[in-house]
Formats: structure tokens, C-alpha cells, sequence
């Protein structure tokens, strides 16, 4: 098998594309903008807006929420479908953004499964500086926990971007949202 020819870092290094999973009516609301606020709070990260880098985990995400709004998963409402939304973040403008980044989920990376089991257990980020309720950090990265948490397993190859700010979603939200910094694929139910 021929290995893919990667193109220069000096071509690609000014945007990330990073997407969303979710039904279509869900990103049409995304489109007009996105708002941290109306996330579920029990989750890795907390409350906020979650996206990811590859897109095949999207695409599951977004049939994930298809069927648990249509059990039925054919018939729905409107035709909605499954849903990508994909957005070209410019570097620059994430990285001046507070951050928390974590790049591994073995086991053994207690500062990584202690902001997990804290997040899902509803609480905000305690950022180390800011008071609350507004100690979050704009941006928070890593890999995705799976269930249960005793475990301490992350998905191989799964990643999570979340958005828990009203500046973060300012930046999502100042992408023009058209090609290619921004997309809605439909996909089959």
C-alpha cells in the first residue's frame, strides 16, 4: 500500500477543520450561532460545544443524536437527518484563546480522569484564577472518555474540542459561514 503524500506544514499550518455531529435541524441552529450555554453539563468537559477532528467520529455522534431523537430512525419530522457540521477554525484565533489541553488518556494520567469525573459530575472547569460561576477555560482539548469512568479508558483515535465561553463561541462564530470555512453534510439515516 502507497503511503498518502501529506501536503507542506507551510500550507496547511493556518486552519484546523474541526466538526460537529448532529441532525440537521440542530445545524441550521448552528449555523445562525453557536451557544455553549444549551450543551449538557454532565459531560467530559462540561457544559459547552463539542467538536472533533476526525470525521467519521462525527458522523456517529450525528447518528447517535438522530436516533435518540427518531428511536425509530427512519421517520422523522420535517426530514430531518443526521448531520456534519464542519468548521475552519483559523489557528491563530484558537490559539489565543485560554486553553486546557490534555493529550493522553491512559490510565494513569490522574490530572486527566480528575477533570473528566469532575466535569461529568456537573461542576464548572475551577479554573485555577478565575472565580465563579465564570471559571471556565474558553477551550478545552483531549481524548474522549469511554464508560464507564472507573475504567479510565479513552476511545482510540477519538478527540473532543469544547467551546464553554461566550468568547469561544464569538470566535466559532465570527467564521464566515461559507466554503470552505464552514459546512452542513447531510447524511443517511
Amino acid at each position: 500500500m502507497a503511503k498518502k503524500k501529506l501536503p507542506a506544514w507551510t500550507t496547511i499550518n493556518t486552519h484546523v477543520t474541526l466538526h460537529h455531529g448532529c441532525t440537521r435541524f440542530n445545524a441550521l441552529r448552528i449555523q445562525a450561532g453557536v451557544n455553549p450555554t444549551v450543551g449538557k453539563p454532565h459531560t467530559d468537559f462540561g457544559r459547552g460545544f463539542y467538536l472533533t477532528t476526525p470525521v467519521d467520529q462525527a458522523a456517529q455522534w450525528a447518528r447517535r443524536q438522530f436516533l435518540a431523537a427518531y428511536p425509530g430512525g427512519t421517520k422523522t419530522a420535517g426530514g430531518d437527518r443526521p448531520a456534519i457540521v464542519s468548521f475552519r477554525v483559523p489557528l491563530d484565533a484558537l490559539s489565543r484563546l485560554p486553553s486546557l489541553a490534555f493529550v493522553r488518556g491512559e490510565p494513569t494520567n490522574d490530572t486527566f480522569w480528575s477533570f473528566v469525573t469532575h466535569c461529568r459530575g456537573g461542576n464548572s472547569h475551577a479554573h485555577p484564577i478565575l472565580l465563579p460561576p465564570n471559571d471556565w477555560y474558553d477551550v478545552v482539548s483531549g481524548p474522549v472518555a469511554a464508560l464507564p469512568l472507573a475504567n479510565r479508558t479513552a476511545i482510540a483515535g477519538y478527540d473532543q474540542f469544547s467551546f464553554h465561553t461566550a468568547t469561544a463561541a464569538a470566535m466559532l462564530n465570527a467564521i464566515p459561514r461559507v466554503a470552505p470555512d464552514f459546512a452542513i453534510r447531510l447524511l443517511k439515516p
